[in-house]
């Protein structure tokens, strides 16, 4: 059983763990953005949650694939002064039953060197996710 599942009661739950780092695979662009932890992933909501396509997907250390759920809701919350503000909830991740496999993130990363146009892409190869993730961490840097 995969170790983001948890069971219970006969019934089978993702829970929301990620193992990070991940990447988070743009839909509408050739684009991977490396998250290295958590506290990434929320900064990167923050500033991003009104241009997230529902279509994005996080896919973390071990493949486990995320889909992005955006809240599109408010709460009323007590500010400093006691005035109410309100506030929007950031998009959640919402773990799947689906595993990406290194042969199928070998693409995606390969699309990605293409858009930042580094030479020899068909060349990029490696053998885990791990590996994948910290490639696509180096292309950013190199970038």
């Amino acid at each position: 059983m995969p170790q983001h599942l948890l069971k219970r009661d006969n019934c089978i739950m993702p829970t929301q763990d990620v193992f990070w780092p991940a990447i988070l695979k743009l839909e509408q662009t050739k684009e991977l953005i490396y998250l290295e932890s958590k506290s990434d992933w929320i900064a990167y909501a923050c500033l991003n949650s009104q241009m997230m396509d529902p279509l994005d997907r996080l896919i973390d250390l071990q493949g486990w694939i995320f889909n992005i759920k955006d809240a599109n809701q408010f709460t009323m919350q007590s500010g400093e002064q006691g005035q109410e503000q309100v506030v929007k909830q950031l998009p959640s991740l919402v773990a799947t039953e689906q595993q990406m496999t290194a042969l199928q993130l070998i693409p995606l990363v390969r699309q990605y060197a293409e858009f930042l146009e580094q030479c020899c892409s068909a060349k990029l190869v490696f053998n885990s996710i791990s590996q994948g993730i910290a490639l696509v961490a180096s292309l950013e840097q190199n970038s």
